[in-house]
């Protein structure tokens, strides 16, 4: 009887709580066959201990098994705030300061500092921000100096140093941050298999990674482009071009489009 070739492969991020040997094991019996170490999360030594038991358990199932690095990528997040939240109900105005500060009421108005310090010329009228995976919305009505003045869409109690969101946005910010340089130094000392690219905008994010990798470790590993944001789909035939793989985060693309259109544009990507 021939052997079945299964075309599916199946990934398992791991975690704090999948990390131990006996569950790496299971994990590879019951049919992972790529591990995802995602270095949103996690120390080097972490990351280092689950190369470790990965291996060894695949040399124990006689099996290959494939570890793949997740870059963390540009994390915009909100700054301090005097108090444990912000109160911003729907209708108020909450303004978006690139200065540093701590969030509050300030001169009788509410006022968050947010750590991409040059938002305030990369934003237009009308433009949408989330924060918290999209929990608050909010539409930016001006711009004055550094400060962004936005209406509340849907408000709540904010919490500081929560995700940013800046659908249909185009930052003026490089797709491999310092850290994912740093990181990106593991993948090679480790002999991983690939490498992940976080909120890949278009193919010239992917072409800077690989530019990197071989200006400072002299070869290319292959590359999987992650597919987060919009404005990836307005270019994903370039992006396929340079890539070796291509996955589609969901969650993240589902906060900054919305659930529904996700199966769509994953279907068809030119919808």
């Amino acid at each position: 009887m021939s052997k079945i070739m299964k075309f599916t492969k199946i990934v398992a991020t791991l975690g704090p709580n999948s990390r131990d040997p006996e569950t790496i094991e299971q994990l590879l019996r019951e049919g992972a066959d790529v591990i995802r170490l995602n270095f949103s999360h996690g120390s080097l030594e972490d990351h280092e201990t689950a190369v470790r038991r990965v291996r060894e358990a695949a040399q124990k199932l006689n099996r290959h098994v494939a570890i793949f690095q997740d870059l963390q990528g540009p994390k915009i997040r909100l700054g301090q705030l005097d108090g444990e939240f912000l109160e911003v109900g729907a209708g108020e105005t909450l303004v978006l300061s690139t200065d540093e500060l701590i969030g509050g009421v300030h001169d009788g108005v509410k006022k968050v500092a947010i750590d991409h310090r040059s938002l305030h010329e990369e934003v237009s009228a009308g433009d949408r921000i989330l924060i918290d995976d999209g929990l608050f919305e909010f539409v930016v009505e001006r711009i004055e100096g550094r400060e962004i003045f936005t209406h509340v869409i849907n408000g709540g109690r904010l919490k500081p140093r929560k995700g940013v969101n800046l659908p249909n946005i185009k930052l003026k910010i490089s797709a491999i941050t310092e850290k994912d340089r740093r990181d990106l130094q593991f993948a090679y000392d480790h002999g991983l298999d690939y490498v992940a690219l976080s909120f890949v905008r278009e193919a010239a994010d992917v072409k800077e990674l690989i530019d990197l990798m071989l200006t400072v470790h002299g070869r290319k590993l292959p590359i999987i482009a992650k597919i987060e944001k919009p404005e990836a789909f307005r270019h994903i035939d370039g992006i396929i071009a340079v890539a070796d793989a291509i996955m589609v985060a969901r969650g993240d693309l589902g906060v900054e489009t919305s659930p529904q259109d996700v199966p769509i544009m994953q279907k068809d990507p030119h919808s």
